[in-house]
């Protein structure tokens, strides 16, 4: 009897991780917990047979931008990193998957720094409305407890960029940014932001994909 309660359970994990491990279909909905290129990442939209997926983990740490300078996403040394380096890091079949977003970089509303121009990008990051859009108090509850994320190469939740200015430079010209917004530990938006050459925050990517 004990063994066969003992297969029960086993089976029953086993379909469990199973479904935790899924592939992207034409079944894959918000809130999914999806495998894609060998990574683990949470479905925070899907629209017109696209997926918006965001690493469950942070993947790595890394600075916005290697010098303190004043930088926006679009000339930061981090997009330069994601959309080669990781990207390319992707096999041919997954790279055949991954759709170029564009992405609108609004300015920082409280602040008024400047989130510079328009984007076209394979791999980014998220902005302080996505963020709030996708994984804020209006999110389903799956999604706002996925804003907290674990690393990859420490233990328990770190903070991770956002691709949203910061509010600028102490005491000079505010459009003069060179800060960066961010999620902290603990799963909340920080628009105060970190200095740009901070190379001890989270890295979350974010790609859109077919089906």
């Amino acid at each position: 009897m004990k063994k066969i309660v003992f297969c029960v359970f086993a089976l029953i994990m086993c379909i469990a991780a199973m479904a935790c491990s899924k592939g992207i279909s034409s079944s894959t909905k918000a809130g999914d917990t999806v495998k894609f290129a060998d990574k683990s990442w949470i479905v925070l939209t899907v629209d017109s047979g696209k997926a918006l997926l965001l690493s469950e983990k942070i993947l790595e740490e890394r600075a916005y931008n290697e010098e303190n300078a004043v930088v926006t996403w679009e000339d930061c040394t981090l997009r330069d990193y994601l959309n080669n380096t990781f990207y390319n890091a992707f096999s041919s079949d997954d790279k055949s998957r991954i759709v170029e977003s564009s992405l609108a970089n609004n300015d920082n509303e409280m602040y008024g720094t400047s989130g510079g121009n328009d984007t076209v990008d394979k791999v980014f990051l998220l902005s302080l409305d996505e963020v709030d859009d996708y994984m804020g108090s209006n999110a389903p509850k799956n999604l706002q407890k996925a804003i907290a994320a674990k690393s990859v190469i420490k233990n328990g939740a770190s903070s991770w960029w956002l691709r949203s200015p910061g509010p600028g430079v102490y005491g000079e010209d505010p459009l003069d940014n060179n800060t960066a917004s961010y999620v902290d530990g603990e799963g909340r938006i920080n628009v105060l932001a970190y200095y740009v050459h901070n190379g001890n925050v989270g890295v979350r990517p974010a790609i859109w994909v077919t089906l």
